[in-house]
């Protein structure tokens, strides 16, 4: 879930990779202005924060806006946009009203203030209009698309970015919606939540063909290798945590400010912000972790990846080195989780894979993937360790408070007509419905040696 910094077994890290300045733009050719909030002049910035607050985060979401209106951004040259759908049981600040509203961020706001100063303004596509209550469900991939669809067709910028904001528990699709909490913009009101499939058809049907600059995420289990590789056709960068964040999340007034300092404002540069914010936020969390991904980089990583767990796969032959391999990653991995009966174990790839390259003597092949891994990832921070990769789901946590011995049916290939691209593609990692030997399979459910 969402925001409480939760280290399991071990802690996260920093990568040895440095940003680049740059001023890349998308070349997402001309859009058609179909609406009064359209400006005239063309912005080197626009922003869409996908704030889905009706749940227990409701308070949050109203402290991280106060916190973008604090800021020194200047409006005109960076324009944000936050679709805020609110609970009418956390919060009773600014008017305690518990819809669905779509505002554009404006700054000034004094520190003594406690309420917030942004414009809110119609939204056609989403059926909203200023000054009227409407209630969404933010977790429809109708609500997604619509709102992408809204910021890319009326506000003409050389740069756009979407940030995910709210709960999120990483690689969960559609098939796992019998279990509760399992995805992304939980929404109370509704009693739903939106897969990571979901998520991807609504961004790429706003998107139209267009590509984003990033797609940043201001949950939990953002920085999974599943949720980049899903989303990966759809933005250049991605910004997120492999493991969980305080209830607070991002900080938006330094974000913002050092991102206003910077003179070129290229797509780099904000991601540059975003780690730094990170960084300077949660210097003192253990397992605080920020990691930023070249999406064009996406396929060829997961091949690096598949490449080696062939190798260790085939290496992992009896049940003595599997136990030992298991122990291994129980002991000595970089682990994140939310701790609880039931709740997902994430890996950090590089510590995975350093580990079994040193137990399986496959050094040179550990050391190919990870000298290759820094074109995936460009940019991280992370207090306790050196170098990072993006998390990796592994198994669940039994009551025993050891793995449990069964995956669930999404990450199992073959088991369920709708999973993920990763599951699907995968063939030496993810376990198999026919048992056939991946590297999950080796240390799960092989019974023939």
């Amino acid at each position: 879930m969402r925001r409480f910094f939760l280290l399991n077994l071990i802690c996260l890290a920093l990568t040895s990779c440095s940003l680049l300045n740059s001023s890349m733009g998308i070349g997402t050719g001309e859009s058609v202005t179909t609406s009064s909030n359209s400006k005239s002049t063309k912005d080197k910035w626009t922003i869409l924060i996908y704030m889905a607050a009706d749940n227990n985060l409701e308070s949050e979401a109203i402290e991280d806006i106060w916190e973008m209106e604090t800021s020194k951004l200047n409006c005109k040259n960076t324009n944000i946009l936050f679709l805020l759908d609110r609970n009418p049981s956390y919060d009773i600040s600014n008017g305690n009203w518990s819809g669905t509203k779509m505002f554009s961020l404006k700054t000034g706001r004094s520190n003594n203030s406690r309420t917030m100063i942004s414009t809110e303004i119609n939204c056609e596509e989403l059926g909203l209009v200023a000054g009227k209550e409407n209630e969404l469900d933010l977790s429809d991939t109708y609500v997604l698309a619509n709102a992408v669809s809204f910021m890319m067709n009326n506000f003409k910028s050389n740069h756009y970015g979407l940030i995910m904001w709210g709960h999120g528990t990483g690689w969960r699709g559609s098939e796992e919606k019998i279990e509760k909490n399992k995805g992304f913009a939980f929404d109370s009101t509704s009693g739903t939540y939106m897969s990571l499939q979901q998520m991807k058809n609504g961004i790429k049907s706003g998107l139209q063909d267009k590509k984003l600059d990033f797609i940043g995420f201001d949950t939990c289990f953002g920085g999974e290798v599943e949720v980049f590789y899903e989303l990966k056709d759809l933005a250049l960068y991605g910004i997120g945590s492999p493991g969980l964040l305080v209830s607070s999340g991002w900080n938006y007034t330094t974000l913002l400010n050092d991102f206003t300092a910077k003179s070129q404002k290229g797509v780099l540069d904000f991601c540059d912000s975003a780690v730094y914010q990170f960084q300077k936020e949660y210097a003192h969390k253990n397992g605080a972790s920020i990691t930023v991904v070249d999406l064009s980089k996406t396929q060829e990583y997961f091949e690096n990846f598949e490449n080696f767990m062939e190798l260790a796969t085939e290496c992992v032959d009896s049940p003595i080195t599997r136990d030992e391999i298991i122990n291994d990653i129980f002991t000595n991995c970089l682990t994140y989780t939310e701790g609880t009966t039931g709740s997902d174990v994430y890996i950090d790839i590089n510590s995975l894979v350093e580990m079994t390259g040193n137990h399986l003597d496959l050094i040179d092949e550990k050391n190919d993937f990870l000298i290759r891994s820094n074109e995936f990832v460009v940019k991280g921070w992370a207090n306790d360790t050196e170098k990072p990769g993006p998390g990796i789901y592994f198994a669940s946590i039994a009551e025993s408070g050891l793995f449990a011995a069964k995956h669930p049916s999404g990450y199992i290939k073959g088991a369920s007509s709708e999973q993920i691209d990763f599951v699907r593609d995968s063939k030496w990692y993810v376990p198999c419905k026919e048992k056939r030997g991946s590297f999950i399979d080796k240390l799960f459910y092989t019974t023939n040696w």
